[in-house]
């Protein structure tokens, strides 16, 4: 399995972007630019499955998928269908006083 490690600063506050960035049921007014649409197909406790219409390398494409919210920190993000199926990805974050 291949993983890498992207990270980035950011003056907010751990809270503040964790929130934005796992407010699922918004991306398509956050970043619309990619996300073309999204409906939500179940939303339980911290497991939410959408379908996501999505911008991707210039084209539009669906998928399905899974998105798992550990507050306070937390994102997991499974693609459970379209051409990335079978891909995960884990968004962490820090508070700014911690420092590597």
């Amino acid at each position: 399995m291949t993983s890498f490690n992207l990270f980035h600063k950011s003056n907010l506050d751990r809270d503040s972007i964790f929130k934005i960035s796992t407010d699922v049921e918004n991306f398509h007014k956050v970043m619309p630019e990619y996300f073309k649409s999204l409906k939500i197909i179940n939303n339980v406790s911290n497991e939410t499955i959408v379908l996501e219409s999505i911008l991707f390398m210039g084209r539009k494409i669906e998928i399905e998928t899974k998105h798992v919210i550990i507050q306070p920190n937390l994102h997991k993000v499974f693609i459970l269908s379209g051409p990335a199926k079978g891909t995960s990805f884990i968004e962490t974050y820090a508070s700014n006083s911690v420092r590597n």
